[in-house]
């Protein structure tokens, strides 16, 4: 007798499988939100990563300019000076 209590399938009751399917609606909303968020903020990060790159390229070409002008005056200097 207690397999056949085991095997029968109980009714569902609808108010519970509506609050259910509500939660699961809601859940599924609250986690595209947060995915969409998710992607917005590594947009962001990648933006703001792309323009430090770009901004110490440019730092690094104006330092190697400006030490080779450096360098260019210190070579004129030595030879006028000999």
């Amino acid at each position: 007798m207690q397999i056949l209590q085991l095997t029968r399938l109980p009714i569902p009751d609808a108010e519970q499988i509506v609050r259910q399917a509500d939660m699961i609606s809601a859940l599924t909303l609250q986690r595209d939100l947060l995915m969409h968020q998710a992607e917005e903020q590594r947009l962001k990060w990648a933006s703001e990563k792309y323009g430090w790159e770009r901004m110490v390229e440019a730092l690094i070409s104006q330092q190697t300019k400006n030490r080779t002008a450096s360098d260019r005056d210190d070579v004129s200097d030595h030879i006028q000076l000999s």
